[in-house]
């Protein structure tokens, strides 16, 4: 089996240009997710894989990975004993609370790529 060329985004080292590029392409994922009914509730940088090669071109190929919180919108919720001292996250986030697109959406926002 080939090694993944795919890398964990956290602690890359990414050019301005690089980070740009990818937030526009996360947010873009994003929005897919929640057009197909779907909230993920863990979107950070070491949740995403980037192939490193795309970041010259004009497709970024980008994976969000982590989907054990995912699921319906609606539905889904956050586990017991949720971290939210060492981890940003957006208001009304909290232990089996529901999942919502707008905490998704909060999360992309606070991506320190």
């Amino acid at each position: 089996m080939d090694a993944s060329k795919y890398r964990v985004i956290y602690g890359l080292g990414l050019t301005n240009a690089e980070k740009a590029k990818l937030q526009l392409e996360v947010e873009k994922m994003t929005r897919a997710l929640h057009k197909g009914g779907f909230v993920h509730g863990d979107i950070r940088d070491s949740n995403l894989m980037v192939d490193p090669g795309s970041l010259s071109s004009d497709e970024v190929k980008v994976h969000l990975v982590d989907f054990d919180w995912a699921g319906r919108i609606g539905e889904a919720t956050y586990p017991a004993g949720l971290n939210c001292e060492s981890v940003r996250r957006p208001a009304g986030v909290g232990d089996r609370k529901l999942i919502t697109a707008e905490h998704d959406i909060g999360m992309v926002s606070y991506l320190t790529l």
